[in-house]
């Protein structure tokens, strides 16, 4: 039911721009009634007035934004950047024929604040935000709409049978070219073994020496989060000792009885974790610097770039709710004035004064923000040949950058993070970022220098790009890398004065490159029998995918173009998998079962959550 002092929208589909249209109808007919003609300015901002704050849902992608402004004078007309009008955009990317002079929705998102949508393909969900502050409304509703995987499976096969009748639901269908399959498709479900993880610095050792650690270090399957064990380097100390919490003084309260709480905390570490093989304290923490700020955002971004000094280890920002709400990309610009605006970015950390408020779970929260400083100031959590991993990913948006994660050490526990801005590179009307081989040069130089022995193998994970853009990918991208040896020699550049030119001749020859494209957003949805999720390290590698690979072909050599699905997570609602395909490989000892593992191993090593999360 609704609240009392408000009916409830029931169009729950309405297309926006046949809502926009009837609401100009309808104030030019008031207008007519007062004998004058309604301006473009009145008729924009009664538009507003209706649909501004409230949420579609977009026919291409079904992804939900939020309205900021409707832009009655901006058409799809308009032209924008190097993907040209709206209008030839939808046409080329989407297949989607745009109305002239629709008018432009702009919704922003944390990444991409320039978001704008033509109204034509956009529809109003009939929740706005008045109903999503309502906790007393939205929030029963929200349990109401909430099901097990179970629950959603059911559902979704009594919906599916009722398309497949040929007597009723699946006519419809039939009439335009459509029919479901009788049966699902029953694709052949491998299971990847869950090794032990080791929270204890007492591994490390024996781990040097190739062996495995105790039974007494084993933890299964992330059964518990790994607080108070720190990991750090054999000569690495973790130092925090002038480090600022940045805060509203609304939130005064909460962030001293944080600043207590952590002060206990870090005595507890400091205890748990001996000295390492000098007699040095491996963990030191000391103090933080309350540091109080009354202002707007711009008084935040000036204080916070005040403080991006060299001598300064961490900033920990604790974000007020009223700005949360007011400035939805109020985390983005902080980060970028800690990080971004310095010569050497400074370490940082963002939490919600909500969650610094609860006090039901406030110990758990505590350490677990005081697990991720750590973590952030150089504590990692947790075969004769070398193998380096590195993550790549786009951002677009007014200011474009290239990231890249890679691996500093052989059990990928180190990294060494990298970014640089977009050149503008465009294929195939895709706008892509820069190229990365510049990066992924820094990224084995670091390596050599964290380890003084070179990677024999780098396997590159490429997120952020659709199955539309994989040929401009490989021409952009892995073509970057392969053609004229432009990696390899940019490595022997880099290390000429740091290593001997015959064993930097010698790697070279040697040295292999696997591309791995990994996709979150898939169609594709799996499911036991028994109508359950798949289990985490559950894979698909026939029947479904582009190049099947049945299981005894599963110890071969990768090669391009070998495909495969991934549940890593334990999920509480209905599993999404992550497909991978690989671009690129000359590898000669990597096997595809061995790629599926090592895809499947790193979706543990996300540092901030003690678990699998869905992609490496």
């Amino acid at each position: 039911t609704a609240p009392q002092d408000r009916p409830l929208d029931a169009h729950g589909a309405a297309r926006v721009g046949s809502g926009d249209t009837m609401l100009r109808d309808r104030l030019r007919r008031d207008a007519g009634r007062q004998r004058r003609q309604a301006t473009v300015r009145e008729e924009e901002d009664f538009v507003n007035k209706h649909l501004a704050g409230r949420t579609c849902i977009t026919q291409y992608n079904y992804m939900s934004y939020k309205i900021e402004q409707v832009y009655l004078t901006r058409t799809v007309e308009e032209v924008f950047g190097n993907i040209g009008s709206v209008v030839d955009y939808f046409s080329r990317r989407w297949s989607i024929y745009l109305e002239p002079g629709q008018p432009l929705l702009h919704c922003p998102t944390r990444k991409n604040r320039d978001c704008y949508l033509p109204a034509q393909v956009a529809y109003l969900t009939g929740i706005d935000d008045d109903w999503r502050r309502d906790l007393g409304f939205f929030g029963p509703l929200a349990q109401h709409m909430r099901k097990d995987p179970r629950e959603h499976w059911e559902e979704q096969d009594t919906l599916v049978k009722g398309l497949r009748d040929r007597e009723s639901g699946g006519k419809p269908l039939r009439d335009w070219g459509f029919y479901v399959e009788d049966a699902p498709v029953e694709p052949r479900l491998h299971q990847l073994d869950h090794e032990h993880v080791y929270y204890s610095f007492d591994a490390d050792a024996d781990f040097r020496h190739r062996q495995l650690p105790p039974d007494r270090l084993q933890v299964r399957k992330f059964e518990r989060p790994p607080f108070p064990d720190i990991w750090t380097g054999r000569d690495q100390q973790v130092v925090l000792d002038t480090w600022a919490i940045f805060y509203c003084e609304s939130d005064t309260r909460h962030v001293r009885t944080f600043q207590e709480h952590v002060g206990r905390l870090a005595r507890q570490v400091q205890d748990e974790n001996r000295r390492d093989e000098n007699g040095r304290e491996r963990v030191r923490i000391s103090e933080p610097a309350l540091v109080g700020i009354n202002a707007n955002i711009d008084g935040w971004m000036q204080k916070l770039e005040e403080w991006g000094r060299d001598d300064v280890d961490f900033s920990l920002v604790v974000i007020p709710d009223w700005m949360k709400r007011n400035e939805p990309d109020a985390y983005f610009k902080f980060k970028r004035a800690i990080t971004l605006s310095q010569v050497a970015g400074v370490p940082s950390q963002m939490v919600l004064g909500k969650s610094l408020a609860s006090e039901r779970s406030r110990d758990q929260v505590f350490k677990n923000i005081l697990q991720q400083v750590l973590v952030k100031c150089g504590s990692p959590l947790n075969d004769r040949r070398v193998i380096m991993v590195a993550g790549l990913e786009a951002r677009n948006g007014n200011q474009a950058f290239v990231v890249s994660c890679s691996s500093t050490n052989r059990y990928f526990t180190q990294y060494h993070t990298s970014w640089r801005r977009r050149d503008g590179v465009t294929r195939m009307g895709v706008d892509y970022t820069s190229k990365p081989c510049e990066l992924l040069v820094d990224a084995v130089v670091k390596f050599f220098e964290a380890q003084r022995i070179l990677p024999n193998e780098l396997v590159v994970y490429r997120a952020g790009v659709s199955e539309s853009q994989i040929e401009a990918l490989k021409a952009a991208e892995v073509g970057d890398l392969v053609d004229d040896d432009s990696l390899k020699n940019g490595v022997r550049r880099a290390l000429s004065e740091q290593c001997d030119e015959r064993r930097l001749e010698s790697w070279a020859r040697d040295f292999r490159l696997t591309f791995v494209l990994v996709r979150r957003n898939t169609q594709a949805r799996f499911r036991t029998q028994n109508f359950e999720n798949l289990p985490s390290g559950s894979f698909v590698s026939e029947d479904v995918v582009a190049q099947s690979t049945k299981s005894d072909e599963l110890p071969c050599l990768v090669a391009p173009g070998f495909e495969f699905y991934l549940v890593a997570q334990k999920s509480i609602g209905v599993a999404r998998p992550s497909l991978c395909t690989v671009l690129h490989s000359d590898s000669t000892s990597l096997t595809r079962k061995m790629l599926i593992e090592l895809t499947f191993r790193l979706c543990g090593l996300y540092m901030a959550f003690p678990g699998r999360v869905a992609l490496p």
